[in-house]
């Protein structure tokens, strides 16, 4: 097969990472920086993080609705004291353990 250019798997990578019209051929070196293609990831999540705080700070209402969520976790939390931050504790380390397995295979 042909080896896709750099424009492609850029493109790939940020328009439909999950199911791609066109699916080049992608190697664990398609992935290293040198390619600039995590700073085309790292761009997009970025960009997905400023676009919600934005949302944020302009709607008053969906702000109030937001704070509401976190202050009813808090209560949830501080209800079940030792038992809650046990189990925050154990999703935050389950959740990094996934990260760095799933960074660690092919895709």
């Amino acid at each position: 097969m042909v080896r896709a250019s750099y424009r492609q798997r850029c493109c790939y990578l940020l328009l439909s990472p999950r199911t791609p019209l066109v699916q080049p051929e992608l190697s664990a070196q398609d992935f290293s920086c040198e390619d600039g293609t995590r700073k085309v990831a790292m761009t997009r999540f970025l960009g997905i993080i400023v676009f919600a705080a934005g949302f944020l700070m302009i709607s008053a209402s969906l702000r109030e609705s937001a704070m509401g969520v976190v202050n009813a976790l808090a209560d949830f939390t501080t209800g079940y004291s030792p038992y809650s931050y046990i189990a925050m504790a154990i999703a935050v380390l389950a959740g990094i353990t996934l990260t760095l397995k799933t960074g660690q295979e092919a895709r």
